[in-house]
């Protein structure tokens, strides 16, 4: 058996005894701890949380004290003297220049904008939505991460049961060898039915190491999806097949258009940038401050206040740059809500085609069962009629051809179903697509879906 199924085979044995067993749910979780993907986007939201404190640091008091020490330079004189003889004088004359130590300062400054413009709370909010953003996006990046690990998960059981197609072929071929060169030697079959059935041991061989070295390499990309070193043994626990989903095309796409992140990311970025120009608007209003300070002087020790003091600042004509940006953010409004409208049709399309597919594979499942049940009672009819020399060699090739394309098909349609099962998880950007549970939409993704679907 074992020099039937090669290099490759006793290799892959070798992994399956070491390797520890992976269930699909395991699989997904070693990805979420692993994901370089989901790391980066979890970076990208402390980043955006960050900047939350920051505007509502802007908007709190900010305390400040500062110090100095004054020195000035004054001229040195010399006083009083005549010089030369019979003479008198007085006076002086500036002979260069010293310093004078005038004392140390201290300063505590309290200082605090009021919002009357409300721009402060604007930045807070535009900052929040970024946030919120971020997250949804990190959200949609984990369903993508979930989707890939699936359909590797799928890919390595698809590829080991072809490698059991393809074995149990190969061990039946290896059979039938030796039994023809029996009958050979009995003078039975003529050698040419001998060499047809070798012929056959070898196709089937080679069909063995092309479906072993899938298998291997399909194990490496399982542990590539799942961010850890690809040569990692790996054994994957095999899946049921899922019931086809019971809820209606139209009612998938609703809830897709109000659950996917991807899509709710686009609109919290449409409330910031709806944020960020409302700022840009008021970018001429009034702006208040109150301060207060403290100032002590250590040399004298004279201490003095000032409390209370409100300070206006009113812009006049800044010379068209509020009009300018606030165009400007306008301009990024619209193109985040052309963004949203784009992907809202693009959603559609997306869960329409999933499910089409979805329901080509189950068609597919179906048949193929039937086909695997038909080549097999026409395998061991073959193989009867062969035994009591009412049949020839070709026709059991033949039946055997058939019955392991039946079995490969047939494997090939139960994952290519659990494929397309995945592939609509992410398109409705939920894991169970009939049981949704409608998680609190923004009102403008409220509002956007009720435009699509007027649309």
């Amino acid at each position: 058996m074992l020099l039937g199924m090669g290099i490759w085979g006793i290799i892959l044995a070798h992994q399956a005894g070491q390797g520890s067993r992976l269930t699909l749910d395991q699989a997904l979780s070693i990805a979420e701890k692993n994901s370089y993907e989901l790391r980066l986007a979890q970076i990208v939201v402390d980043k955006t949380r960050a900047q939350i404190d920051l505007a509502k640091g802007q908007a709190l008091p900010q305390f400040s004290a500062s110090g100095n020490v004054s020195y000035s330079d004054s001229p040195l004189f010399i006083s009083g003297s005549s010089f030369g003889s019979g003479g008198s004088g007085g006076g002086g004359a500036a002979t260069g220049f010293g310093n004078s130590h005038l004392g140390e300062t201290g300063v505590l400054s309290l200082g605090m904008p009021i919002d009357i413009s409300g721009n402060l709370k604007r930045g807070i909010d535009a900052a929040r939505a970024a946030t919120q953003s971020a997250t949804e996006a990190a959200r949609y990046q984990k369903s993508e991460v979930d989707n890939a690990v699936r359909k590797a998960f799928f890919s390595t059981l698809q590829t080991s049961e072809l490698v059991k197609v393809y074995s149990d072929t190969v061990s039946a071929d290896q059979t039938r060898v030796d039994n023809a060169k029996k009958m050979l030697d009995a003078g039975s079959i003529a050698p040419v039915d001998l060499t047809r059935v070798e012929t056959t041991l070898k196709q089937s061989q080679t069909n063995l190491l092309t479906a072993q070295n899938n298998a291997r390499l399909a194990k490496l990309s399982l542990n590539n999806a799942m961010s850890r070193p690809v040569e990692t043994p790996v054994d994957p626990v095999g899946v049921d097949t899922i019931a086809a989903p019971k809820r209606t095309e139209d009612a998938m796409v609703e809830s897709a258009w109000v659950l996917r992140p991807d899509l709710r990311s686009l609109a919290y970025t449409a409330i910031e940038l709806q944020k960020v120009r409302e700022v840009a608007q008021h970018g001429l209003n009034p702006t208040l401050s109150l301060s207060a300070s403290s100032n002590h002087n250590f040399e004298s020790n004279l201490e003095s206040y000032s409390i209370g003091t409100l300070s206006v600042n009113v812009p006049l004509w800044d010379s068209g740059i509020t009009r300018a940006k606030t165009r400007a953010a306008r301009a990024d409004e619209e193109t985040v809500k052309t963004q949203i409208d784009q992907l809202r049709l693009n959603i559609s399309l997306q869960v329409r085609e999933a499910l089409g597919n979805l329901q080509n594979a189950q068609s597919r499942l179906d048949v193929a069962k039937s086909q695997v049940d038909l080549a097999q009672e026409a395998y061991q009819i073959a193989q009867l009629r062969y035994s009591t020399g009412a049949g020839i060699e070709l026709e059991v090739d033949d039946a055997e051809t058939s019955l392991t394309t039946a079995r490969a098909n047939w494997v090939n349609a139960r994952y290519d179903y659990l494929g397309a099962y995945a592939d609509l998880q992410l398109a409705i950007g939920v894991d169970d697509v009939d049981t949704v549970t409608m998680i609190d939409a923004l009102s403008p993704l409220k509002l956007q879906a009720h435009k699509g679907r007027k649309g």
